[in-house]
């Protein structure tokens, strides 16, 4: 019986409830996240039509870029806190590509059963987590995280392996988007290690896996099997214990995130560990195809 695509679907329409009601009714913040809502509906759309029809890469990617430039108009009053050595257009450059290639991991990360789902929800636990820790930080971004957390945890229940329901690029596309301007939010806050460390594997698996790609002269947009996570599977581990152990390792980056808030001079040693860490899960799930 073929498992049925799109359920993303779902997922991105209960977001966008969420947060219109939050922005209207509850922080009264409309004209700031417009720009985030109008990213996603375009994103969204463009994102369905790639489920139905395979668009070309000159589709996809200029949506991309639109919507992150809109984005950026709700981050850019925070731009001022960049370092004094980054000119001020070099940091607004550095998101706007570091954004567009979060949108794009994350879609390259949907590979499995239950594994978008999983660190959708482990980001936005991280997200809400940094802002519960550091009161100074907006309140909005605690309930954007929690609305982002519940949807994601919804379509966990039927994307569990195995899965019931795939999220196809309609889902993970935005979810990148919207997940990825939360990080950014904290991180312009001062909050960079947490925002480093909460999506570590995602980042670390993705940024080596697409680096090796591009070495080797391969089209690093066409779909592929070559993320650790899937030489795991490939190498004999089910889909659900290949999940359950990078919940296991997102679990001690979340507590070494909690670490970097309560005491920010460690920040360095925890991203250290965190990624460490990271990089052993990987090497395993390496080792697991040669067993």
């Amino acid at each position: 019986m073929a498992v049925p695509r799109g359920g993303g679907l779902a997922v991105v329409l209960v977001i966008l409830a969420g947060f219109l009601y939050l922005s209207l009714l509850v922080n009264g913040d409309f004209l700031y996240i417009w720009p985030i809502l109008a990213g996603v509906l375009l994103l969204a759309a463009v994102s369905w039509l790639d489920d139905l029809k395979n668009l070309h890469i000159k589709w996809r990617l200029p949506a991309q870029f639109i919507a992150v430039a809109a984005g950026l108009y709700a981050v850019h009053p925070m731009a001022g806190n960049f370092p004094v050595f980054i000119p001020l257009w070099l940091g607004i450059a550095a998101l706007l590509v570091g954004w567009i290639w979060f949108i794009n991991l994350y879609n390259f990360m949907d590979g499995i059963d239950g594994i978008t789902g999983m660190e959708s929800i482990s980001i936005a636990m991280g997200i809400a987590m940094v802002t519960v820790i550091n009161y100074q930080l907006p309140q909005e971004i605690e309930f954007y995280a929690s609305v982002i957390g519940a949807a994601a945890l919804g379509f966990l229940l039927w994307n569990w392996p195995p899965a019931r329901i795939f999220m196809g690029d309609v889902g993970s596309i935005p979810l990148g988007f919207i997940l990825g301007w939360l990080l950014i939010e904290i991180a312009l806050r001062g909050h960079w290690a947490e925002a480093l460390l909460i999506p570590a594997y995602y980042l670390a698996d993705s940024g080596y896996t697409i680096s090796k790609r591009l070495c080797e002269k391969k089209k690093i947009w066409q779909a592929h099997s070559e993320h650790f996570y899937q030489q795991a599977v490939r190498g004999g581990k089910s889909h659900g214990k290949t999940v359950t152990m990078i919940i296991a390792l997102n679990i001690i980056l979340l507590g070494l995130a909690a670490a970097a808030g309560f005491y920010p001079m460690g920040k360095l040693l925890f991203l250290a560990i965190g990624y460490g860490l990271t990089a052993l899960l990987m090497l395993y799930f390496h080792r697991v195809v040669y067993e």
